[in-house]
């Protein structure tokens, strides 16, 4: 019996098993390798409606008294405005009033140390020299120094007040030269009596710097006598010493008044509200304007309880405003807020439904310009361990 040939198996057979049988089975295999590595890394995607943050605040009067003036000619809503303008000042008549009244006052203190110190010296040229001379002198002249020093406080104040006139007719002038309504002529005489002013309050304020010098040397001399007779001085000086303190705190009370006198702007933005106008009376505190901020640095938005677990600073957050859907950008959650509070009705799924979230803080890309209170749709990228949702 002859043995039998094995036949081989066909090309084509062998590739039709192999796609049919193998290929299946390690495309499946492989596929579900694939899927495992890439869920490590799935990230759950939440969308919530998150709002523009909306800045307004208000331009209040830090003194009792009366406006007086608008910086501009005339405030107007939507008007814009920079960070500490000067938008109002109130009347300072009382003021000027006080300051003439407080320098006829330290003219007539003056002569009081003025005297005193002649005194000591007549004495210490008929008498021994000695501690308690010496010490009366050098004391005597340090109260003489502290009367010049709010004499020329008081001038220096006189001359910002003065200041800030020439400073409110300058911008006046500026915007009516700008409008058309007047020439730069009209600005020159403005300038002189500003830029005369403004040398005048710094040199004052260098006077006081030397003078102030003057004292504190002279007063640490002061402290090397002996103390019994530095007592009896100052026992002979009280009266003196207890005018000039009182004169010392009018002076830093004016100061304060000075300052108070202009109304600023606390934030770049546009007058939305205007409350007082000149002529009406106004207490400390009152709002003369409001404005609002012309652009915002963070998106608030709230994650319902489902959709908050574990979130933490730096969870990416991608922003879709509605104005334009097309446009996408990146960024992330900066802060988280600490309770949970009620949901604005324009943020809700459903405005006639309330709903509680947890309050967090999108930074707003630099180079991304948004509307303050504009409504944005953000998607929150979760790692899938963080979110249930």
């Amino acid at each position: 019996m002859s043995k039998k040939t094995r036949i081989r198996t066909p090309l084509a057979l062998w590739v039709s098993r192999l796609q049919t049988r193998v290929i299946p089975i390690v495309v499946f295999a492989a596929s579900g390798i694939a899927g495992v590595w890439m869920l490590k890394d799935y990230t759950a995607r939440v969308t919530v409606v998150g709002e523009v943050e909306a800045v307004r605040t208000e331009a209040v009067s830090a003194a009792n008294g009366t406006i007086k003036s608008f910086a501009a000619p005339q405030l107007e809503l939507y008007q814009r405005v920079e960070a500490d303008q000067v938008i109002a000042r109130l009347d300072d008549s009382l003021l000027v009033a006080s300051i003439e009244t407080l320098r006829a006052e330290l003219s007539r203190l003056k002569a009081e140390p003025e005297a005193l110190v002649e005194k000591t010296h007549h004495e210490q040229t008929e008498f021994t020299h000695d501690h308690a001379i010496e010490t009366r002198r050098l004391a005597t002249r340090i109260e003489v120094l502290r009367v010049q020093l709010l004499d020329q406080q008081a001038q220096r104040e006189s001359s910002r007040v003065q200041l800030q006139h020439e400073q409110i007719r300058y911008d006046e002038t500026k915007k009516l030269i700008a409008g058309g309504l007047d020439t730069k002529v009209a600005l020159l005489p403005i300038v002189a009596r500003r830029d005369l002013l403004q040398k005048q309050v710094e040199l004052f304020g260098k006077t006081i710097e030397e003078m102030e010098g003057q004292r504190s040397k002279a007063e640490a001399t002061l402290k090397d006598f002996p103390q019994p007779v530095r007592a009896d001085v100052d026992k002979m000086l009280a009266p003196l010493r207890a005018a000039i303190d009182a004169q010392d705190a009018r002076i830093r009370a004016l100061q304060l008044e000075t300052s108070k006198l202009e109304i600023r702007v606390p934030i770049s933005g546009r007058i939305v509200a205007i409350h007082k106008r000149p002529g009406q009376a106004v207490r400390a505190g009152d709002p003369i304007v409001t404005i609002a901020a012309e652009s915002g640095s963070y998106i608030v938005a709230h994650l319902r309880e489902n959709q908050n677990q574990n979130v933490k600073a730096g969870v990416p957050v991608e922003i879709r405003p509605r104005s334009s859907m097309n446009v996408v950008s990146k960024s992330v959650v900066v802060r988280i807020g600490p309770q949970i509070s009620e949901v604005p009705s324009h943020q809700r799924r459903d405005a006639s439904r309330p709903e509680w979230g947890l309050p967090v803080r999108i930074a707003v890309p630099p180079d991304v310009k948004l509307r303050p209170g504009e409504l944005v749709d953000l998607n929150f990228d979760f790692p899938k361990a963080q979110s249930s949702s």
